[in-house]
């Protein structure tokens, strides 16, 4: 049914993005001065003492309720990027939710870095309210679970906790009144002996009660010390308020003494928020700090759907924005550090917690406003000049709410920076806080690196409330608020409904923006599965100030209010316009659907500034406290990282889609590294330093799976310093992937059995092949040619929206499986998620090996088992219509289409190099002046310092012998003859870096003056020389290109020959 409420805003809400917030930044004796306008006293502070250290990091409020599905629901790729501690979830061959069986999500959460499974004994049964018949009853099912459990490899990892929320079921009224209480704990003791009679070292959690009370935690306590039945790990909910962690825990510590408990117990929050807050990192922050402030355990909720880490995950291998939070928490190290906000115990206020690890030489802040918007300083006072120095390299990023179901990229890095310790040992970092985002600052010793370019650009969000709103058939709902922490997160928390079959409604956008170019506009929305009006994602069309249509699919979600996004480009000039969305388009086009709309993001797009990530590498997670370097080496960023045998760096690398990219590393000495994405080696290649003083670059070409790539690089001899690693992923259209990408269509393949095809899905690219399942003779079979033997990503687009009905607020969605076998081999089991309808189609890559030539890729599915291996596990109680149904999966998904890919390309040896350029008629050096980012920037010579202006990358052309671009540390731009000329005088330029033909340069050695680093810089498009204009020697002479001299003339002239220090 069609979302309708009465409330309409008339106030317009503009949030700009941050861009460049800190630069240029100047700190004397702790006050910030220079281009930031000082804030005034009533500015929110928070301020970060590195001076008191408040204990080792537990990363303890990285935990989830039903957050995992089974084995690659969610991948181990998002599980330990996450830093999961914990994880609560239902009996192994439960009946409350299909999926989540705890020795089957063992294996997946502990190989990725987890710590405890909590076993949710009741959730043996259907309901939620638990429908045992008796005791006696239950007392079998636990006997069952234990016995499991006492034979699973994965036991000394389990917590059974044999009552959930029982306040609130078989003990209601035992918060408050002393019966039921009493009945509680005598049947807690029963089961406490029951359970350890059977497995003495099991551990118990309880009583998990679904809120605080201390009256009843303290009867618990009280009954329990003088019976031998005290829990290993004490549990109770807080959904409500994250204001109330502090203060109940430190009232149950108080209640612990008083009963005469010698040493605190281990406590985890095991539900913990609500969906007002959930997906928001403005407003996680506050639960966070909270959690790790007291250090102890939480779990995020399972208000929705389970597989996807507690809300964290917007499909099987893509993060949302609250992923990239808990990212960031359990990527600090060291210890915390004293942190105080404006009122650290008030929820929707300024938050963060912070973390100091002098080991590494890093400090990390993470911050929100909790909700709220506007003006923001960090103080961070007591920096040790022992540690950092006098100056520090400060770091900051944003990461910006992305919907529940929305992908969200890497966080931008808003500014990088050198800043000066003040005399009385602080700086003060101000940032114009979004009410819906986090934030994350990194110091680091100052003064020796260089500064990392922002990928920040022009940002500004438009809520759809506040939109021109036309037609009969519009409506504005008010969801999650402080006071409805039920309600779900939703940006100005209101949304617009409307956009439906046989509506006329049209949202318009009025905008402004300040450069004539393209802009990414982000639609958020959302359409309701179960809605009968919504046949797949709800197509309504964007028009830029009244002119032609461009259709918008708007993603379907499990439930109303359940944000995704979807991404279109539009051509913007400078100045205003409207950016509609409607019902109907150009030519009759009309929309089929129901859609609600939460706001637009609207965003310059500028590939110079977002076509590569660049990933630092002293910010990356390090194995056995891996040694960063902050000396003086021409690095990019900060610092460097040793890289001895057997230590790693890990980058969590986003990718938009599946599909190629380029990773280069950065990096020197004479060591060796070798390099794996997803687990798997990068082309047998290792990364091998020529020289203990140059700079080399090494290209890897890989498929990149959609969302999260765990890309790691290992130290396997001597010492490789390694300096950062830059992802440049191309587009669907590139040659690189059109010539590598071999699609095959699923409708084309043999089908046998049941298979089919099927035309009706409008959102497939032609037919679907449907009926693969309940045995293997209902098949698909493709035809695959291999041009070279080896790993190939295999990339499917499917489709799965099977369900379990349920009286659950939860919906109860399935995963499906694919048993893949190549040319008759093995079969390898592939789990898919639901992408939550039939005509919403996801892809997701696994790799196989092919043989040169044809080969045979086949796929089936058949019933799956119970943990016995033998046994269909049923639904057998709970009274409702799914009695009898099986609560796994038979069949594979709907699929599209199949495309193979070579997992990695090879592009050419690793012979780059970092160098200045020395003019030798005057001894200056190639420079760009300035320090300028701007596209058409003239160079010239000067002075030789130590900046990155004067410092290049040569990265090697594949198939040219000595041929390279070269890219501009400062501005990470190329090398560039303008405008394409071959004339006498044209400009050397700077320019966004493409490749073509006048950004390559040959070097032509020159042996006039007996020196081997010694080379002419010869343009590839005109065959002409990079020369100082006049043989001026004067600082500040432009740069063109003139005919190159002969060998004669330069022993005289000397102004077309380049000193390249850095070349061995």
């Amino acid at each position: 049914m069609p979302r309708i409420r009465q409330r309409r805003s008339t106030t317009r809400r503009l949030l700009h993005g941050i861009t460049r917030t800190l630069i240029p930044l100047t700190v004397i004796a702790g006050v910030t001065t220079g281009t930031v306008t000082p804030a005034s006293a009533a500015t929110p502070t928070l301020t970060v003492d590195l001076g008191t250290t408040t204990g080792a990091l537990h990363y303890g409020a990285s935990g989830a309720l039903y957050g995992l599905y089974g084995p690659d629901i969610p991948t181990n790729n998002l599980i330990e990027g996450m830093g999961l501690q914990t994880t609560n979830t239902k009996a192994q061959d439960g009946q409350q939710h299909p999926g989540s069986d705890a020795l089957e999500v063992a294996k997946p959460f502990l190989d990725s870095g987890g710590k405890d499974i909590m076993i949710y004994m009741t959730d043996v049964y259907r309901t939620f309210s638990y429908e045992r018949a008796d005791y006696a009853a239950y007392q079998a099912a636990m006997k069952t679970q234990v016995e499991q459990a006492m034979a699973s490899p994965y036991k000394d990892r389990i917590v059974f906790v044999p009552y959930n929320e029982p306040d609130g079921m078989w003990f209601q009224g035992m918060r408050t009144q002393a019966g039921p209480l009493a009945a509680f704990n005598s049947e807690w003791r029963q089961t406490y002996d029951f359970i350890k009679g059977i497995w003495p070292q099991a551990r118990l959690a309880g009583p998990n009660t679904s809120s605080y009370t201390e009256s009843s935690l303290k009867g618990f306590l009280t009954y329990c010390k003088a019976n031998n039945c005290l829990p290993d790990v004490v549990t109770w909910h807080t959904l409500g308020s994250p204001a109330e962690v502090r203060s109940t825990v430190d009232n149950y510590r108080a209640a612990e003494t008083s009963v005469g408990i010698p040493s605190h117990l281990p406590i985890n929050l095991n539900e913990y928020a609500h969906r007002y807050h959930l997906t928001d990192p403005g407003q996680m922050v506050q639960w966070i700090s909270a959690i790790e402030d007291k250090k102890i355990d939480g779990n995020l909720p399972y208000w929705n759907i389970n597989g996807n880490l507690g809300d964290s995950a917007a499909a099987q291998n893509t993060p949302n924005a609250q992923w990239w939070l808990y990212n960031w928490y359990t990527s600090m190290s060291g210890d915390t550090v004293k942190v105080t906000g404006a009122e650290n115990d008030a929820a929707y206020t300024l938050q963060g917690l912070a973390s100091l690890d002098t080991d590494k030489k890093q400090a990390r802040v993470i911050l929100a406003g909790g909700g709220t918007s506007g003006d923001s300083n960090t103080v961070i006072k007591n920096i040790d000049p022992t540690v950092f120095g006098s100056t520090v390299h400060v770091s900051v990023f944003q990461d910006r709410y992305s919907g529940y179901l929305g992908a969200a990229a890497t966080p931008t890095r808003l500014s990088d920076t050198d800043v000066s310790v003040g005399s009385d040992g602080s700086v003060t970092i101000p940032i114009t806080l979004d009410a819906m985002s986090a934030y994350e600052i990194i110091v680091s010793p100052g003064g020796t690196g260089s500064s990392t370019a922002s990928d920040s650009t022009w940002t500004a969000t438009y809520e759809a409330e506040n939109a021109n709103l036309s037609g009969s058939d519009h409506n504005i709902n008010t969801e999650g608020t402080p006071s409805n922490v039920g309600g779900f997160a939703t940006s100005g928390r209101q949304d617009v409904g409307g956009l439906r079959t046989g509506s006329d409604t049209v949202i318009g956008f009025p905008v402004t923006v300040p450069t004539t170019g393209d802009y990414k506009v982000s639609v958020f929305a959302n359409s309701y599965r179960k809605d009968a009006q919504v046949k797949g994602p709800t197509n309504v069309y964007m028009r830029v100030d009244g002119g032609a249509s461009k259709r918008v699919d708007l993603p379907v979600g499990f439930q109303w209010v359940v944000w995704g996004h979807s991404d279109a480009t539009v051509h913007l000039t400078a100045g205003s316009h409207t950016i509609s969305l409607a019902t109907t388009g150009d030519n009759g086009a009309a929309t089929d659907g129901d859609a609600i709309v939460d706001k637009i993001d609207l965003q310059y797009q500028d590939s110079s500034v977002q076509g590569t990530t660049v990933h630092e590498a002293e910010q990356a997670s390090l194995s056995d406290n891996g040694t960063t370097s902050y000396t003086s080496q021409g690095q990019s960023g900060a610092g460097a990282v040793n890289l001895t045998s057997g230590k790693s760096a890990t980058f969590w690398v986003y990718s938009e889609r599946d599909g190629y990219a380029d990773l280069t590393a950065r990096y020197r000495n004479t060591g060796q590294a070798g390099l794996t994405v997803n687990g798997r080696t990068v082309n047998d290649q290792t990364l091998a330093g020529a020289t203990a003083g140059a700079w080399s670059t090494s290209a890897n070409r890989v498929y990149l799976n959609a969302g999260i790539n765990k890309v790691r690089a290992t130290g396997a001899g001597g010492t490789l310093t390694l300096d950062r690693l830059a992802v440049t992923p191309f587009s669907p259209t590139n040659a690189v992937t059109t010539g590598n990408v071999v699609t095959y269509q699923a409708e084309n393949g043999t089908l046998t059995g049941t298979a089919a095809a099927d035309t009706t899905y409008s959102q497939a690219n032609g037919g679907v092949v449907t009926g693969i399942g309940n045995g293997t003779a209902n098949a698909l079979t493709l035809n695959v040619n291999a041009p070279e033997a080896g790993t190939y990503a295999m990339t499917m687009r499917y489709a799965n929206a099977e369900e379990l009905p349920s009286k659950h607020y939860n919906p109860d969605l399935m995963a499906e499986h694919a048993d893949v076998r190549v040319n008759g081999g093995d079969a390898t089991r592939v789990n898919f998620a639901s992408t939550l309808h039939w005509n919403q189609f996801n892809d997701y890559t696994v790799p196989v090996t092919l043989a040169k030539g044809a080969n045979t890729v086949r796929f089936t599915s058949s019933q799956l088992y119970n943990y016995d291996g033998t046994t269909i596990g049923l639904v057998y109680s709970g009274g409702g219509s799914d009695i009898g149904q099986p609560m796994r999966s038979s069949s594979a998904p709907h699929l599209d289409q199949v495309s193979f890919a070579p997992a990695s390309l090879h592009i050419g040896a690793s012979t780059g190099f970092s160098s200045t350029a020395v003019a030798q008629h005057s001894g200056l050096c190639l420079e760009d002046p300035a320090k300028s980012t701007a596209d058409g920037t003239q160079y010239e010579q000067n002075t030789c310092g130590s900046g990155q202006e004067q410092r290049f990358d040569f990265h090697p052309v594949s198939g040219a012998t000595d041929t390279y671009t070269i890219v501009n540390h400062s501005s990470g731009k190329c090398l560039d003859i303008s405008a394409y000329s071959t004339a006498n005088g044209a400009a050397v330029q700077q320019w966004t870096c493409h490749g073509d033909t006048n950004q390559r340069f040959t070097l032509k050695p020159v042996t006039a003056l007996g020196n081997s680093q010694d080379y002419q810089l010869v343009a590839v498009n005109s065959g002409k020389c990079v020369d100082v204009s006049n043989i001026s020697t004067a600082s500040g002479a432009k740069i063109h290109q003139w005919p190159c001299d002969s060998a004669s003339t330069l022993s005289t002239k000397k102004n077309q020959i380049w000193r390249l220090l850095g070349k061995s």
